[in-house]
Parts: C-alpha cells; sequence; structure tokens
C-alpha cells in the first residue's frame, strides 16, 4: 500500500517527499518557497505543481476510504510538507563564486579561482550560461568595444570607469552585491539623449538568466509585495530612480546593504529575506534632496556619469542585446578578472569622475551647502554673533527662489548642517549662548 497506518496531512506530506527525493537531493523551504535542485541551480517549486501532487492522490482507495484531495486538505499537506524542508537561511550564504554551464567557479578571498562541478551546497539560484576556460585570455574588442568606447571614451579615466562595469558585472554574476564591505547602488546619470547607459543596463540584463533579474524601482522598496520581488535575484534594474524620498529612505538604505527586510508574496504570510541584488537605476535628472542628504545615503550610491551623446552614424541598434548574446564568454571572462579584485580588496574601486558626480549631486541637493558655499555666513555676520534661529530666517529668504517649492529643510536640519561644516571651518564657529545656537566669527574671539 501507499501508506502504512493513519492517512494524515503528514503521512501525505511524507509520501511526497520521498517522491521528490526519488532521484533529487531534499528540497529546501526558505524565503517563503519550496526550491527543487535542478541539475546546476535551485528552481522555485511552483504552488500549482506542488498542489497536483496532493491533487493526483484524491479519490485513491486507502483500506475502507477514499483519499478526499480538497482544498483544506491539500493546504495542510503543503504546510506540512514546508516544515519538513525548512532551512532558514541556506541562500543566505552561498558559496562565493560564480554558477557557469561549464561548472562552478568557485573564488577564494585571495582571488584565487578553481572550476568545481556544481554542487546543491553551493546554494545558487541560477545559471550564467557561458563557459569558463582558464587558458583563455580575452581583449576588449568588436561591440564590446565599440559600446563602451562610445559610452565612455578612450581616455585614462574612461579605462577605470570601464573597469568599473564589469566590476558591477562580476559582483551581479556572483549575487555577492550585499556581501562586500562597502555595498553599494549605482546611478547610471545621462541627461542627454543616445548616451549609451540603456544599453549598459541591456547588457546585463541579457547576460543573466531572466530570473535573476528584478525591476523594482527605489519608490516601490517601501512595500513588502514588491520586496519580495528580490528573493534570489542577482540584479535588480531600473529606468527609474524615483522621488528623493525614496532613495533617502532607511528601506533604501537597508536593500542596498543587505539587511533582513521582510517580503509578502501575495496570499502568504510575509517572509524575512535578505537582498543579494545589486542595484542599479538609469536616470535622466538626479532628483534633489528634501532637507539634504543623510551620509547614510551618500555611502551607499555612486553616480556613473554618461554625458557623451554617441553620433547617429556609430550607433548600433541593440548593441547592448547584442554583445551579451555573441560576446557572452568574453565579457563573463573579463568580469570575473575583475570580480576577483573586489573580492581581494572588499569594495568596488571608484574612479575620480564618479566620486565628483556623486559629491556634485549631494551638494546640489542641499540648499544649505549651496548657501554655505554661496557665502552665506559671510553676507550675514559680520561683527556680532548671529542667534541660528535668526539666521535661519535669513537662509530662508536667500534661497527662497531655488529652493523648489517643498524642498526647503526645516530649522533643526539647518542648524545640523552648520555644526558639521563649520566643526573644522576657518573662519566661523556655532557656540551656545544663553539665549540660543549662534554662529560668530572666529577671529572676533
Amino acid at each position: 500500500g501507499l501508506f502504512t497506518g493513519i492517512v494524515s496531512h503528514t503521512s501525505v506530506a511524507r509520501h511526497i517527499l520521498r517522491l521528490l527525493c526519488t532521484d533529487k537531493p531534499k528540497p529546501i523551504f526558505d524565503e517563503g518557497q519550496l526550491w527543487v535542485y535542478a541539475a546546476t541551480h535551485w528552481e522555485p517549486y511552483s504552488e500549482a505543481d506542488q498542489r497536483r501532487l496532493v491533487q493526483d492522490l484524491d479519490g485513491i482507495q486507502i483500506g475502507k476510504k477514499q483519499l478526499a484531495a480538497n482544498k483544506s486538505f491539500i493546504d495542510g499537506v503543503l504546510n506540512e510538507l514546508h516544515s519538513m524542508c525548512e532551512h532558514a537561511g541556506f541562500f543566505a550564504s552561498p558559496v562565493t563564486g560564480v554558477n557557469l554551464q561549464s561548472g562552478f567557479l568557485r573564488i577564494r578571498k585571495t582571488g584565487e579561482r578553481k572550476l568545481v562541478a556544481h554542487k546543491p551546497s553551493h546554494a545558487r539560484r541560477h545559471t550564467i550560461d557561458a563557459i569558463w576556460d582558464e587558458s583563455q585570455t580575452y581583449a576588449v574588442d568588436g561591440n564590446l568595444k565599440k559600446l563602451l568606447d562610445g559610452c565612455f571614451g578612450t581616455s585614462d579615466e574612461a579605462e577605470r570607469i570601464k573597469r568599473l562595469v564589469f566590476q558591477i558585472i562580476g559582483v551581479a554574476c556572483a549575487s555577492l552585491a550585499t556581501s562586500l564591505a562597502e555595498p553599494k547602488a549605482f546611478v547610471f546619470y545621462g541627461p542627454t539623449a543616445a548616451n549609451g547607459k540603456s544599453q549598459i543596463l541591456d547588457l546585463i540584463r541579457y547576460l543573466l538568466p531572466q530570473e535573476a533579474i528584478s525591476c523594482v524601482p527605489p519608490g516601490d522598496f517601501g512595500k513588502e509585495q514588491f520586496i519580495a520581488n528580490l528573493i534570489g535575484k542577482a540584479a535588480n534594474l531600473s529606468d527609474e530612480l524615483s522621488s528623493s524620498r525614496a532613495i533617502a529612505s532607511d528601506k533604501m538604505k537597508q536593500v542596498v546593504t543587505g539587511d533582513m527586510v521582510n517580503g509578502k508574496i501575495v496570499y502568504r504570510p510575509p517572509v524575512p529575506l535578505r537582498p543579494q541584488a545589486i542595484n542599479i537605476f538609469a536616470t535622466n535628472s538626479l532628483p534633489s534632496f528634501q532637507g539634504g542628504v543623510d551620509s547614510g545615503v551618500e555611502r551607499r550610491l555612486s553616480v556613473i556619469p554618461f554625458d557623451t551623446t554617441i553620433p547617429k552614424s556609430e550607433r548600433v541598434v541593440g548593441i547592448g542585446k547584442t554583445v551579451a548574446i555573441e560576446q557572452t564568454n568574453q565579457v563573463i571572462a573579463l568580469a570575473i578578472t575583475q570580480l576577483c579584485e573586489v573580492i581581494k580588496r572588499g569594495y568596488f574601486e571608484i574612479p575620480e569622475t564618479v566620486e565628483e558626480t556623486t559629491t556634485q549631486w549631494f551638494h546640489d541637493a542641499d540648499l544649505v551647502l549651496g548657501w554655505l558655499e554661496d557665502g552665506g555666513l559671510e553676507r550675514h555676520i559680520i561683527k556680532k554673533p548671529f542667534l541660528c534661529k535668526l539666521l535661519y530666517v535669513k537662509f530662508k529668504e536667500d534661497v527662497r527662489d531655488l529652493a523648489d517649492g517643498g524642498f526647503m529643510p526645516g530649522h533643526r536640519r539647518f542648524v545640523e548642517t552648520l555644526r558639521a561644516n563649520l566643526k573644522n571651518d576657518p573662519e566661523f564657529e556655532l557656540v551656545r549662548l544663553s539665549d540660543g545656537n549662534a554662529v560668530r566669527r572666529r577671529s572676533l574671539m
């Protein structure tokens, strides 16, 4: 007989688990889903397929009874099956490396790499359609060269930016973004048309398997059902940067850093998950920040400028996708070389131009900083100390034309920025007087 003894949710779940383990490793229940191992990686086992396993038993004779696989019985069986396969945190710390068609390329902290056979314990959820051959050396040529030169040019600094692009691809391939010492999200910023940023996004999009890509803009990070889309993803690519409020939110920081967040799959209880995807957003304009920027956001975002318009005669339609399909092994090999450097260092190598563009954005977005640079203090503080609350009124008058409707920082934020910026200022200092905080010239002490 199929079952011995009692027919219960548990006995049927045990029977199904035996079926699933016939020629495969035991399934894993983690991050709210049941995963089965398929030759090279773990795949989610669909709800419909799981229900079918129980439905197939409907009406079978057990002793004198027939099994009735109604909705509540199926739910009960699957509930038991999930708890038998529960392995919380299994995918949270996968073995470091890149899962390729030709095997798993394990990478040590030293950057040393070795191709080994695929194993369930590698905890990988996708396989990149590329072959690794240690004996081959690749140069940047063909359409790949055309794409990168078109976007960034050929200067020494351009070469550094291209190297960063390969580091980003490598980190995405390894699902390593949130395991680095200094996790980063990247903004591809190009105000002009035809600057190639969407082609670089396409290159990444088509190099990775479809199930490894999500598309959640920062504005949706606050919603649990959108966060659930990040489960098992290697790259989150969005053509939308959303509002400054979304970028400055705690959720954004948690997603970029890989902190535990809650995701909700429809009709199921929320599940805790640790995002592993690298976040890349493309935009034509960088939003201003309401009330300035906190340093936590500044540390986690880097803006890569795309400031060249590619001449019409040199544009190749769909070049990003073409390169991903025709030069897969080459791009992946170049990306792995850079990935090994990132693993050795623990962080991305950020070129000067990228640092400058990022700093400039945060600076432009912060009215208080702009006002200080523009000589706000020099204008108003001549001899006597000036109370911060009165100085704030002057500041608001000075920047009213620049302030974009709702983007005026509050009094507290104003004083905080003053305090941070006057700490080492040779000319002005923030002091506490009997009637409140004030700013005075140091030379008048």
